[in-house]
């Protein structure tokens, strides 16, 4: 499987945006985005071969939530500044674009 830093960036802005207000259900979140998003449209197998990568590097943490059991996430140190650079990256490749 080829690594797409774009499908990474969108699990770690999922995390971002809700992790602040609580531990975050990725996989929860995943299935509230729409088909027609990346996120939304990424095969289950693709995203959690992501969520291995970026827990395997430390970009994310994973615990378990009592008392449902579910797996919640946390953004690291270096998960923040990999959000924030490709953040960077993509919002200056999209400037590119337009002109």
């Amino acid at each position: 499987m080829i690594r797409d830093k774009q499908k990474a960036f969108v699990i770690l802005e999922g995390l971002r945006a809700y992790e602040f207000y609580k531990p975050v259900d990725l996989r929860g979140l995943k299935g509230s985005y729409s088909k027609e998003e990346l996120l939304g449209k990424m095969p289950d197998d693709e995203f959690e071969h992501y969520l291995k990568l970026l827990e395997g590097e430390g970009f994310i943490r994973s615990t378990e939530a009592a008392p449902d059991g579910k797996q919640v996430f946390h953004l690291t140190w270096k998960g923040h500044d990999l959000a924030k650079e490709l953040e960077d990256y993509y919002e200056n490749e999209d400037e590119d674009t337009d002109g």
